[in-house]
């Protein structure tokens, strides 16, 4: 069926040179949550993930290297670290110090977003990142698709829709399968030729999210003004991606977060002007994070942050070793940097626009605090922390974590988004032990041997 993104054959594919090649194996070693809607369970993939930190390390960034062409940074000597962590004695880029996730707040709005950095491995070009699961319009219908089923590389995927005018957006799957999506008033189009054909659902417009099924990645077409990848210093294309900080109408509404290129370097940007008007000015050292914007319901945010000028450039870097339970990018990009475990807070300016009001805003200082969902311990305490910093997102993050520990995985994602939703409304009467006990009775999850 269309759901599925297998509609009726007009013929067999014959695919062009550029998207041939073989997905390497890598992807499934390293794909703990999607493994088993590619064709092999959950449960393999992730004993092969469970032979011990040291392991897991090697394993991991051997598979990234095979899969990114050597991009992946290889296993650290164990140094210490506890709950699947190691600390690192390698050299890590500075600019690293800026990856995870970032409370960003609006105080005079009462607004709370959070960003996510990271440095991905592989240049996306002008392409978002939506979601895990099959690109949707607004009205949740699917869209027509040329397509084939096995052998293309992300790459290659990519190519075949910057090529084509009419794509919109494209899908890959594990198993190497390509969607090239397209509005049905402009499918099919003429290349890339003698590929398979699917209509949808008659969607049409921008992509809006995802749906099932969640055995994909689905990544939308920028506009050419969208801005531009920026490629670090050391490799890697540093990469934002947007979340509501608590529970709101928008967070049930939008499936997909919000995902941009981003900026991190040494130099420290410009004072914005409503900040340098207010005498709110910032001194902060580098790495700084800049190019941060989003549109946020009626308001429009421009942020830049850096270390504060306090801090310690001598940082304690930790690899989280459970990251590709929770992910979503991390078979296609796979982040490059360790953690910066003694950094709790950016310093930096925030300013906005007011869209509603022909563009009048301000702007602040702001104190961008750490949320650390990816580093808690997996104990009582560190569920308490996740209830106190109040990030949706955040619980799913620590679940998944859980789950990796438990030696379970997702089999069913539709009922364990489910399970999540109910997890998080009993969030503050629950304990970590009453957690442990639903996931026990649930059977979203399969047991990994």
């Amino acid at each position: 069926s269309s759901r599925h993104g297998l509609g009726k054959h007009k013929s067999r594919p014959d695919l062009p040179s550029a998207a041939m090649g073989r997905l390497s194996r890598a992807l499934l070693i390293a794909s703990p949550l999607l493994a088993w809607a590619a064709g092999e369970s959950d449960a393999k993939v992730l004993s092969n993930l469970r032979r011990g930190a040291t392991d897991q390390v090697a394993v991991t960034a051997a598979a990234a290297s095979e899969r990114l062409g050597g991009a992946a940074v290889g296993a650290a000597p164990d140094v210490g670290g506890v709950g699947g962590e190691r600390r690192l004695a390698e050299a890590v880029d500075p600019a690293c110090a800026v990856t995870g996730f970032w409370e960003i707040e609006l105080k005079d709005m009462g607004i709370k977003v959070v960003a996510r950095m990271w440095k991905a491995s592989k240049d996306l070009g002008m392409f978002q990142f939506v979601g895990r699961g099959q690109c949707k319009d607004q009205n949740d219908r699917t869209y027509a698709s040329l397509y084939t089923e096995s052998g293309v590389s992300l790459d290659a995927c990519k190519a075949a829709c910057e090529d084509s005018a009419p794509c919109l957006a494209f899908e890959v799957t594990d198993l190497g399968a390509c969607f090239l999506r397209c509005s049905v008033d402009d499918f099919p189009p003429e290349e890339p030729r003698n590929w398979l054909e699917e209509w949808g659902d008659d969607a049409s417009g921008s992509i809006h999210g995802v749906t099932l099924p969640f055995d994909r990645y689905c990544y939308r077409k920028l506009d050419e003004d969208a801005g531009n990848p920026v490629k670090g210093s050391n490799g890697g294309y540093w990469r934002v991606m947007w979340f509501p900080k608590e529970e709101t109408t928008f967070y049930k509404q939008e499936v997909s977060t919000k995902e941009a290129p981003l900026e991190v370097g040494s130099a420290q940007p410009q004072d914005f002007p409503d900040c340098l008007r207010n005498g709110a000015t910032v001194a902060a050292s580098a790495p700084f994070a800049s190019g941060l914007q989003v549109i946020w319901g009626l308001r429009e945010m421009f942020v830049w942050a850096g270390v504060p000028s306090a801090k310690s450039k001598d940082h304690t870097w930790r690899r989280l070793n459970d990251t590709a339970a929770w992910d979503q990018t991390f078979d296609q990009t796979a982040s490059r940097c360790p953690n910066a475990e003694d950094l709790t807070e950016l310093d930096g300016q925030i300013s906005w626009l007011n869209l509603a009001l022909g563009g009048l805003g301000n702007c602040n200082a702001g104190n961008f605090l750490r949320l650390s969902p990816d580093t808690l311990q997996l104990d009582e305490g560190g569920w308490k922390q996740v209830v106190y910093e109040s990030f949706r997102y955040g619980g799913e993050v620590f679940v998944r974590r859980m789950l990796f520990k438990r030696y379970q995985a997702v089999a069913d994602e539709a009922c364990f988004r489910a399970l999540v939703d109910m997890i998080w409304d009993q969030r503050v009467q629950l304990t970590y032990a009453g957690i442990n006990a639903r996931l026990d009775a649930s059977t979203c999850m399969t047991l990994v041997p």
